[in-house]
């Protein structure tokens, strides 16, 4: 009991800490096994990722994993004429409980090799996670005999060191079957990867970045994300195809390696300026993940597709790295012999096979130069920048590329289309601090389950049968239940073929959410129902609770999916806070204090951060919870000038995710 009560309160403590983790984003280091990053304000205090996810155990020392494939018995059509059905229908639903845990041996080992890259360094706990997401994936063999990739469900990730969240996956017919499959062989070929966000600090750059927004809304890309959520590696794709057109400039006084960098970043404050999350966390829901529309694909289907895309991209890169490290390695050695003979393919093979390493943050891919696309050109652009030193017979300094592992997730958080756009030209000067997000992607392969009673099959058919609904947070989390959400209540209602009604409910609030690992089902019976589709058809409803008595009682809806994801009616909003330095000196601004004001149900709430102008902190940001339906909010900026006075906006309206403080009244 005191374990579990020090659990808990050390992790509230952890998220109340949150804001004062300033990390730098720019410098993570390896030290163990861990990914450290230092403080902005004091770089010899680290903080590292909770990068080792496992599948949790429960008390009785099992796994929390489960597949259930079952079979639903349907009869032919009597206009049909082709013959009896052989197969009925059916589907399966895996669910497994994933737990983000580093070992306090990690820890230390890792503070070991931290004094060899800093002497005075010390790790002070974890990176908490401001948000993320889980991708279940397999492999499914195509008619050619080649195998890709299949993104066949997404969740929501934990976002606590040691905390445990679920995800779970509604299975077709077909990927129940294969999935399945796998799991007769020694390494089943089902893995969960994910993408976290990480907040934190962008050093100062010598980049600007230019963007035409009248320009960017009319890609194709962005004109079909009006109606529907695209995916983070869609809205990449076409910002790429926006730099080449010249609607988004990066203009670099830096350094060329800098470019991809930068790059990455404009497309990170452009996407916050244009998107937001779908459902406040990037997580779609079920109805989003297999909905199609016209001819376009499922977002689980185009998800794959950009998985594969990429792994076929860095496969060909890959190839290059390997072909340019040949050709300089047997430069080398034949300039200084002229009776070197280069071995045969067949001899080669196990001395040239590189296994690529992880692919973390602190190995990123080679960085493209300026007007360089594709791997071809890079690599030709890469020696002719890079040539071969004086030949000797080994030379071990001749510089090697290394080559990348192939991506395990595609970009998969989702977005909608900001209601308000953005118009005209936009610059965004990197020459400061800013804040920003970093996405950081690591992944786990479940190996083999040693639990049988894990796996079932069942047969829907009989008066035993039931129906289980399992209910689960989307776009809420650990945080969220301290912050200001007090409890959700979950109603169900059936209402059988006799009439009789059948109720069950559940609350969820922030003690048992991380006790039943964000999993919690409720159940209604069999009771002479003669129409199976029928039977499968429910009624429920939420109902809120919020800091400060905000209720809110939501209507009841219809659904015939056995799952039930739960979004709280408000979105949590990242509003990012801008100032130019220039302005702010040339004022003599020594400090702003920016008050946010919103509501949640008829509630008023308010949120206040600082600028400290003195301390080169121009930029920040802020989270406010706002309406689904109204993502309007009020602001008021106070500036503090070097004599002691101050200056006032008075009351604002915003719906936008960015201020700008730079309107300074005389």
């Amino acid at each position: 009991m005191k374990t579990l009560l020090y659990m808990v309160l050390s992790a509230l403590l952890i998220v109340n800490d949150l804001s004062s983790q300033q990390i730098i984003l720019d410098s993570p280091v390896k030290a163990g096994e861990l990914t450290l990053f230092p403080e902005m304000d004091n770089p010899n205090n680290y903080y590292y990722l909770s990068d080792k996810p496992k599948i949790a155990t429960g008390a009785n020392g099992k796994p929390q994993f489960s597949f259930l494939r079952y079979i639903e018995n349907t009869k032919t059509a009597t206009s049909t004429t082709t013959g009896s059905k052989s197969e009925g229908e059916g589907g399966g639903i895996v669910h497994a409980v994933i737990s983000l845990d580093v070992t306090p041996a990690q820890v230390a080992t890792a503070e070991q090799g931290l004094k060899s890259l800093n002497s005075a360094g010390k790790i002070q706990g974890p990176i908490i996670y401001t948000g993320g997401m889980i991708a279940l994936i397999s492999s499914i063999a195509q008619p050619n005999g080649e195998f890709t990739k299949t993104v066949l469900g997404l969740g929501k990730a934990p976002i606590l060191d040691g905390q445990k969240a679920s995800v779970s996956v509604l299975l077709n017919k077909q990927g129940a079957k294969i999935l399945r499959e796998t799991f007769n062989t020694p390494t089943p070929d089902m893995s969960i990867s994910f993408e976290m966000s990480v907040s934190g600090f962008r050093k100062p750059k010598k980049a600007i970045i230019e963007a035409n927004f009248d320009q960017i809304y009319e890609h194709r890309a962005f004109q079909a994300a009006v109606a529907a959520p695209v995916l983070q590696a869609e809205i990449n794709m076409a910002f790429t195809d926006l730099v080449k057109s010249g609607a988004i400039k990066v203009i670099n006084k830096g350094a060329d390696e800098q470019m991809e960098k930068l790059i990455e970043d404009a497309y990170t404050k452009l996407t916050r300026m244009m998107f937001e999350s779908t459902g406040g966390s990037g997580t779609p829901s079920l109805e989003q993940l297999i909905a199609t529309a016209g001819n376009k694909p499922s977002m689980l289907d185009r998800a794959s597709g950009l998985l594969n895309s990429a792994r076929a991209e860095q496969r060909a890169e890959n190839q290059t790295i390997r072909a340019e490290n040949e050709t300089r390695r047997n430069s080398n050695i034949s300039t200084a012999d002229p009776e070197f003979q280069p071995p045969t393919p067949e001899a080669e093979n196990e001395s040239t096979s590189v296994s690529p390493p992880p692919q973390t943050s602190n190995t990123p891919r080679p960085p493209l130069q300026k007007g360089k696309v594709g791997p071809s050109e890079h690599a030709k652009d890469h020696i002719k920048k890079n040539p071969l030193p004086p030949p000797s017979r080994f030379n071990d300094a001749t510089p090697t590329r290394q080559e990348q592992a192939l991506p395990s997730i595609a970009i998969a958080a989702s977005f909608e289309m900001r209601k308000v756009r953005q118009q005209g030209m936009y610059r965004i000067d990197l020459e400061k601090w800013s804040k920003d997000n970093l996405t950081m992607r690591f992944d786990e392969n479940f190996g083999t389950i040693n639990c049988s009673e894990c796996f079932k099959d069942v047969n829907l058919e009989g008066p035993y049968r039931q129906r289980e609904i399992t209910t689960f947070l989307d776009g809420s989390d650990a945080q969220d239940f301290g912050k200001y959400i007090n409890f959700v209540n979950v109603l169900i209602k059936k209402k059988h073929e006799s009439g009789e009604l059948t109720q069950d409910e559940l609350r969820i609030d922030k003690n048992n959410f991380n006790a039943e690992g964000n999993n919690f089902s409720m159940v209604y019976g069999w009771k002479n129902d003669k129409n199976t589709q029928k039977w499968a058809e429910y009624e429920y409803k939420t109902v809120w609770n919020f800091f400060g008595g905000g209720l809110i009682d939501a209507p009841w809806q219809k659904s015939n999916i056995n799952t039930i994801p739960l979004v709280a009616p408000f979105i949590r909003s990242e509003i990012l806070i801008e100032s130019d330095p220039d302005i702010m000196l040339q004022k003599g601004i020594r400090m702003a204090e920016i008050k946010l004001f919103f509501k949640i149900g008829d509630k008023d709430q308010s949120k206040q951060v600082r600028l400290n102008m003195k301390q080169n902190q121009f930029s920040t940001s802020a989270d406010i919870y706002l309406s689904r339906s109204n993502s309007e909010f009020e602001y008021e900026i106070t500036w503090f000038t070097n004599d002691g006075k101050s200056k006032t906006s008075g009351m604002q309206k915003n719906n936008n995710s960015i201020i700008f403080i730079n309107n300074i009244p005389d």
